[in-house]
């Protein structure tokens, strides 16, 4: 993108997550470009159909935060430590990880069936997308969502077409009203548990990589 090579080369599709991209690559600069969200493995991923209440009370966890920290993120995790709410930090350390938050940092990176474990056992999972996100969410959103998470995240205006439920319950628009969220949701599990499963059994119908793929080849063999 810094070089604009993906508008000098050439391609005969080109899929990108991010509306904003998609509008000014073809609309623009006349390429063949085309919107593709995101999405996620159910083999990978697996969705966790547990009693919810049993698996907040082993995780113990009010919010989790896992990937990689780089200074948004960061910036966002310490006001919301310093709102008073318990956080616990999972994912890689980068160049700039303030020490002033090692105490909620538990240096280890999670994957796999313990990721799941964590993202369903955690009464919140914060999603802080990177800044430079345009109008697009990042993967962390589909896999929340599809192991059977709940989820607050910065809202986009492209998650009204992601997802079944209003995007306005589980996206902020301010650090501030980040943390009114967290804690509105952390005294309401019957509400975060019923958002929770509604989009895991939506994300599993429409958000998978059998989808995606289904819609790239349909997309390709329609200009063929």
């Amino acid at each position: 993108l810094e070089q604009q090579q993906i508008m000098a080369s050439p391609y005969d599709h080109y899929f990108t997550k991010d509306p904003y991209m998609a509008w000014f690559m073809k609309d623009m600069a006349g390429l063949n470009a085309h919107y593709l969200p995101e999405a996620f493995n159910p083999r990978f991923h697996t969705p966790i159909e547990s009693d919810r209440e049993i698996l907040e009370a082993e995780v113990n966890m009010d919010v989790l935060v896992f990937g990689n920290m780089y200074p948004y993120r960061t910036r966002i995790i310490e006001q919301v430590r310093n709102a008073g709410i318990q956080v616990n930090v999972y994912g890689i350390r980068n160049r700039y990880f303030p020490e002033k938050l090692n105490d909620v940092f538990r240096n280890h990176k999670i994957v796999g069936s313990e990721k799941a474990h964590k993202i369903v056992g955690a009464k919140i999972n914060l999603n802080c997308f990177h800044y430079s996100e345009i109008e697009s969410v990042n993967v962390k959103y589909f896999e929340i969502n599809g192991i059977g998470g709940f989820q607050l995240c910065d809202y986009k205006t492209a998650l009204k077409d992601y997802s079944p439920v209003d995007p306005t319950r589980y996206s902020f628009s301010s650090t501030k009203q980040a943390i009114e969220l967290l804690r509105y949701y952390l005294e309401r599990p019957e509400e975060r548990h019923q958002i929770a499963e509604v989009q895991r059994k939506y994300f599993l119908e429409h958000h998978t990589y059998e989808k995606r793929m289904e819609y790239i080849l349909d997309t390709i063999s329609k200009s063929a």
